[in-house]
């Protein structure tokens, strides 16, 4: 062992120990929370009671510009724990929110919580303790899904990826099949290495392109068996948040990024992400519109490149649904599902 080497080694600790340089700080703390919020007054407080738990953590508040109570109760938090850090800026987006609390964590680790969701105190403990010192790049969690009034609809285990390898992985990624949200720690060194941060031009879908230069950059990456995320189902989340034009567009921009970007390597991930958007402008056409109006508005935009993907696009990476879905448009039983989509939301 090189004196050099054992120089370097004297100096981290004693940062560790003083505190005196951001590594020193970094390393003291585990694992950073990042909380985007906007207008969140009436989930926030429940939202932060689930991450108060006894680690060394910190939890950083982006307040995106809202004009309701979040800032109060925010600063109730911050005034109670030192753990919770405020930071407001103006509306700028989701993506420019994460970035923000990205840019102020000094955690070894980095997981992001919506405002409107919450967690599992004691199984992320768990994981902080039995997980993190193993150095993986990337720790996938399980999820719940529950209704708004608690209940539980559905649970979400992705241990089957254990064994799957990159390839595989970013592939299901695209196709809406592993998920690509807040259901993992990512390694602050993956983000700082690869300056890997969020579209902040991207308003839907920006948590894939993050989530696969993520993949794109970890060496290891492993799927645990807790079950850490609460993730609250809103009735008709697609429907209310998204104009049918305004997302045929942005998905247009996505799935041209992701053409230039990874063409090449991840093609068929590329025809499923694509293929997968056209079933859902098909049923947010069908919400949106009156009669018909809305069927026309998919023929004319996306019927023809929907069906011209029927033989590029592989349905083992699918989830059950859009196996389904795939076998219905194969047997051109396009305006069968428009119907069913406008009548049974």
């Amino acid at each position: 062992m090189s004196k050099d080497y054992l120089i370097r080694v004297s100096l981290k600790q004693w940062a560790i120990v003083t505190g005196d340089c951001k590594e020193g700080m970094k390393n003291m703390i585990e694992l950073s929370v990042i909380i985007p919020m906007y207008n969140s007054q009436n989930t926030i407080r429940e939202c932060l009671n689930s991450i108060c738990i006894n680690k060394s953590i910190e939890v950083i508040l982006v307040d995106d510009g809202s004009t309701d109570q979040t800032s109060i109760i925010c600063n109730e938090f911050c005034e109670n724990n030192s753990k919770f850090k405020y930071i407001f800026q103006e509306n700028s987006g989701p993506g420019a929110a994460r970035n923000l609390g990205i840019n102020n964590a000094q955690g070894n680790y980095i997981m992001f919580l919506d405002s409107d969701d919450y967690l599992d105190g004691s199984a992320l403990e768990d994981i902080i303790d039995t997980k993190l010192s193993s150095g993986y790049d990337i720790i996938y969690y399980n999820f719940e899904q529950i209704d708004e009034n608690g209940n539980f609809l559905r649970q979400h285990r992705l241990s089957e990826y254990n064994e799957m390898d990159k390839q595989k992985l970013i592939n299901s990624t695209l196709s809406w099949k592993l998920p690509w949200g807040q259901f993992k720690l990512i390694s602050s060194d993956i983000l700082g290495n690869g300056n890997i941060r969020f579209a902040e031009d991207v308003k839907d879908s920006e948590e894939l392109i993050f989530t696969i230069a993520c993949l794109e950059n970890a060496d290891s990456i492993f799927f645990c068996e807790s079950v850490v995320y609460k993730y609250v189902k809103r009735s008709n989340s697609l429907s209310t948040s998204h104009d049918g034009f305004d997302l045929y567009q942005c998905r247009a921009s996505v799935i041209s990024s992701l053409k230039d970007r990874y063409g090449n390597k991840y093609q068929v991930g590329i025809y499923n992400y694509t293929f997968v958007t056209y079933i859902q402008l098909l049923k947010l056409f069908a919400e949106q519109s009156k009669g018909l109006r809305g069927y026309n508005l998919y023929c004319n935009r996306c019927k023809k490149e929907a069906k011209m993907l029927l033989n590029k696009v592989d349905i083992q990476y699918f989830e059950r649904r859009y196996k389904v879905l795939y076998t219905a448009l194969k047997l051109n039983l396009d305006l069968l599902l428009y119907f069913a989509f406008k009548f049974t939301r």
